[in-house]
């Protein structure tokens, strides 16, 4: 019995050192997401349902203990006991010897001792009693050992089903928190992932802004336009700035400085420098040239336009993703950039004035003061 219950406790010593949860999972300067926490929470709570396991666990080895060394003492003390009877067994053939012994004497000197064989008869049956109720209290005593005994072999019996039980709770909780572990493992990998794929496309959105960028400054640059590039250039100090000119303000915003057509960007850069030298010294009523050529060679472009804006703006990202696709689409159709929106021929065009349709903020985008002010000082000069 002490031989099993040492076994039993040498069992549950090692599993108070797989309770205890990995690093990563303790400590408290990294940070989670909220979708975590609850994974979270449930390893704590199964940790601590773990450590009453175990409390219960150690107190039921404990008891085991007590109670095999007691069934040791009880051992022995039966081993005594057992020899005694032994010994009192011998007393009694010994007894019977003499006995045997005394009755032959008896008859062969009854006679003479008549007087001292009652004496005898009586000591002999007072030594037989005494010895019969000290026979009977010995296995009495045996009996309820015997009991106890058995007794203490159910406990123990029911104590290592109490404890195969609470292996069994342990090693279900240490399942749960190892799936718990690599789920959340899994999400905060998942998480990484997203967050990789969503600087790559926002990396790819910047090259796709700068790249439109560049296209208009060479486009205007090339079609002799430097003086509205820098008039426009201050107001896309950012991606958002561009909205006020972009569509039908924009279209009015060119009529109003240099009273060109709607059809002025399929002229090709001779054509269109004369017509704005015409158009200059003052004769608006000159035939605008039918041509059917595209936009300026990319070859005569010059490669050294700077550009100062910002290309760190990333606002709104579905919105540039959508202009970028619009003007991707324009560019196949008309060769231009993306920025820039070819009129259809059959439009018709806007009798309101420049400032008044630029004087409405765009939706969905919001502009800091500095450039609204600057916006509007150079609409009104």
């Amino acid at each position: 019995m002490s031989a099993h219950g040492d076994s039993a406790g040498e069992s549950a010593r090692p599993c108070r050192r797989r309770n205890s949860l990995p690093t990563a999972f303790t400590q408290e300067e990294e940070d989670f997401p909220p979708e975590i926490e609850p994974y979270l929470e449930r390893i704590v709570a199964l940790q601590g349902e773990s450590e009453g396991y175990k409390d219960r666990l150690d107190d039921q080895s404990s008891t085991l203990d007590e109670y095999a060394k007691r069934h040791q003492r009880l051992t022995s003390e039966l081993e005594s006991l057992n020899k005694t009877v032994s010994s009192l067994n011998k007393l009694r053939e010994i007894h019977e010897i003499k006995e045997a012994e005394r009755a032959e004497q008896e008859a062969a000197f009854r006679e003479a001792r008549k007087a001292r064989a009652k004496d005898r008869e009586a000591y002999i049956i007072f030594l037989e009693n005494k010895c019969h109720q000290e026979t009977l209290a010995k296995e009495n005593l045996l009996r309820i050992a015997t009991k106890e005994g058995e007794a203490m072999q159910r406990e123990v019996e029911q104590l290592s089903h109490h404890v195969l039980a609470l292996r069994g709770l342990y090693d279900q909780a240490c399942n749960e928190k190892h799936r718990l572990a690599k789920a959340l493992h899994d999400q905060v990998a998942n998480n990484k992932k997203q967050a990789l794929e969503h600087r790559e496309q926002e990396q790819a959105l910047r090259d796709a802004i700068e790249l439109s960028r560049q296209r208009m400054d060479r486009l205007v640059e090339a079609m002799g336009l430097q003086s509205l590039a820098e008039e426009v250039r201050p107001l896309g100090s950012a991606s958002r700035q561009y909205e006020p000119l972009r569509g039908k303000e924009l279209r009015l915003y060119e009529k109003k400085l240099f009273g060109l057509p709607n059809n002025w960007r399929d002229l090709c850069s001779p054509e269109i420098t004369t017509y704005l030298s015409e158009v200059k010294n003052g004769n608006n009523q000159h035939p605008v040239p039918n041509t059917s050529k595209a936009a300026a060679d990319p070859e005569h472009h010059t490669e050294g336009a700077k550009d100062t804006k910002d290309t760190k703006d990333t606002k709104d990202t579905k919105d540039t993703k959508d202009t970028k696709d619009a003007g991707v689409l324009q560019e196949k159709q008309h060769g231009l950039s993306p920025n820039l929106k070819v009129d259809s021929p059959g439009q018709e065009k806007s009798t309101e004035s420049a400032p008044a349709a630029a004087e409405t903020k765009p939706r969905g985008r919001r502009q800091s003061g500095k450039a609204w002010a600057r916006a509007q000082r150079l609409r009104k000069g």
